[in-house]
């Protein structure tokens, strides 16, 4: 009678712990990179209409809807990884989620815990809770983000694009005239 009584809470438990492991996948295209000048110029991806000029519309059906994936819930902190694709291809700086100094030196395949990052003059917010993977396919850099569950009812997102100083400015914001080096 006695484990009767404590079934519920262990069913409970379990769908909870389950959720804390539970996440929404899903892929978004964040800029489109072009050469000019042998020097590698970003367009950031501002809203639909841009996006719809890029291609046929094929991004649009990888949006919605989400997949399920798994990324632990982790409170405030959000993880980035950057696949080999972008090596050599995409400079950019990595705003750290603890107080230490961006970096614009970054390697491929090493996950990073990040508040945000930074590439050309176009700043993103990495929330917590959430996984993101940046990779290129031709020209268009993509970011596939897996959101805990729980996160996501908290209304933690992919991405998004903030202004300059929301992390605090320098040192942990890159200074506008530092170029970051390339993803080795």
């Amino acid at each position: 009678m006695l484990l009767l009584d404590y079934i519920g809470w262990l069913v409970s438990l379990g769908i909870i712990g389950l959720f804390a492991f539970v996440s929404f996948r899903y892929r978004l295209p964040l800029a489109q990179l072009v050469l000019q000048e042998n020097e590698l110029q970003v367009k950031a991806i501002s809203d639909m209409t841009e996006l719809s000029t890029l291609s046929d519309g094929q991004f649009l059906e990888n949006r919605f809807p989400y997949q399920l994936g798994l990324c632990a819930f982790k409170l405030n902190l959000g993880e980035i990884i950057i696949e080999s694709s972008c090596k050599g291809r995409l400079k950019l700086w990595l705003i750290d989620e603890f107080d230490q100094s961006a970096k614009g030196s970054v390697k491929a395949d090493k996950r990073y815990w990040v508040d945000g990052f930074k590439i050309a003059q176009t700043t993103w917010k990495v929330d917590g809770s959430t996984k993101v993977t940046l990779s290129i396919n031709n020209t268009i850099l993509f970011a596939d983000t897996n959101v805990n569950i729980l996160a996501f009812l908290l209304g933690r997102r992919a991405p998004s694009v903030v202004i300059k100083g929301v992390f605090g400015g320098p040192p942990k914001e890159p200074e506008e005239e530092h170029v970051a080096n390339p993803v080795v």
